[in-house]
């Protein structure tokens, strides 16, 4: 009886265990919702002459990540798109991991094929074309480029007439087919083009980026037809003793203030102290400078610049300025950066 007695109990204990371990499955643990990553493309510079039916053109797509969850290898892609919104494939190529707040640039080796009408095509590129990736957003994978692809028919001469002996009976012409149902493109973000020159003003003078009595001014002009930044810096310095050495670099961004790349002039300038100015170089300088844009492939994507005086070593901002670039970070951003060890 005693046995016969134990096993409700032991029965009891084994379902209660087996519910447990159930419940403890089926229940998510804390923080296994981690944060997804979303990858946002953008194309640089396309073709700005025409190109060949069958012909290849090389293009940059930059894959950016804007969430903390890391990416795993995908795949981008790029397509023709007709007014129609018709798609024609051009071209693909790998990606590698992308961490987050991170970005990585491929090279796309893209193709015009061989049978696409001539007209002008948007460049339209996505990012993890193979739905690899499980993102936060997958509506943003596509943009397309701010200047259209102009394609043009390859000009074969006219046919060669022969007169038939026999001439055959004129045929009516087969009327053409009804168009297909017209695709639905997917998600793009349309791009006005850049305004031909950009230009911005900033002065510094004192704290934080200079001594007191130091100060630097520039007027600084971006022309993007031709990827070039000119400018104007003013660099003084009012102390009785000590001078200083001041740069300019200019940065360009996006419309949403991120960092592209940037432009500096080859040079340094240096001013003395007001006494030191009397037996040596001045302590009040004008230059006038330009300077080549460091990557011209994203003129098309820049809508402001903003202007950055420093008297750090030049190798220490280009570090920062570079890793402004790789980071995806704001130009207010690194400016800010930059001001905090000046």
């Amino acid at each position: 009886m005693n046995r016969t007695s134990h096993h409700p109990a032991r029965l009891v204990t084994v379902v209660g265990l087996s519910l447990g371990v159930v419940a403890g499955l089926a229940t998510p643990a804390h923080g296994s919702q981690a944060a997804r990553p979303d990858l946002v493309p953008r194309v640089g510079a396309v073709p700005s002459a025409a190109v060949a039916q069958a012909e290849a053109f090389l293009t940059r797509v930059t894959v950016r990540n804007r969430r903390a969850g890391r990416a795993g290898r995908s795949t981008v892609s790029a397509a023709l798109m007709s007014k129609s919104g018709r798609r024609f494939p051009a071209g693909s190529a790998g990606v590698r991991r992308i961490r987050g707040f991170s970005r990585v640039t491929v090279a796309v080796d893209a193709t015009v094929p061989a049978a696409l009408p001539g007209g002008q095509y948007a460049l339209v590129v996505c990012a993890d074309a193979r739905r690899r990736v499980s993102e936060s957003n997958e509506r943003n994978n596509c943009t397309t480029s701010a200047r259209p692809v102009h394609v043009a028919v390859a000009d074969s001469g006219p046919p060669a007439y022969a007169p038939s002996p026999n001439p055959s009976p004129i045929e009516k012409p087969t009327p053409a087919p009804k168009p297909l149902p017209r695709p639905v493109p997917g998600p793009i973000d349309k791009l006005p083009p850049p305004p031909a020159k950009i230009t911005a003003e900033r002065t510094d003078s004192g704290p934080p980026g200079f001594k007191t009595s130091h100060g630097m001014s520039t007027r600084a002009t971006l022309f993007t037809g031709v990827a070039k930044v000119t400018g104007t810096t003013q660099i003084w310095s009012h102390a009785w003793f000590g001078g200083f050495t001041g740069t300019v670099m200019v940065l360009l961004a996006d419309r949403d203030g991120e960092l592209l790349t940037y432009a500096a002039p080859g040079d340094s300038w240096g001013v003395n102290g007001l006494f030191e100015a009397v037996v040596g170089s001045p302590s009040d300088r004008t230059e006038h400078w330009q300077a080549d844009v460091r990557d011209a492939s994203w003129i098309p994507l820049t809508s402001q610049i903003a202007i950055v005086h420093s008297h750090a070593p030049r190798n220490r901002l280009f570090d920062i300025l570079n890793e402004g670039v790789n980071k995806a970070r704001t130009a207010a951003e690194v400016v800010a950066l930059i001001a905090a060890i000046a």
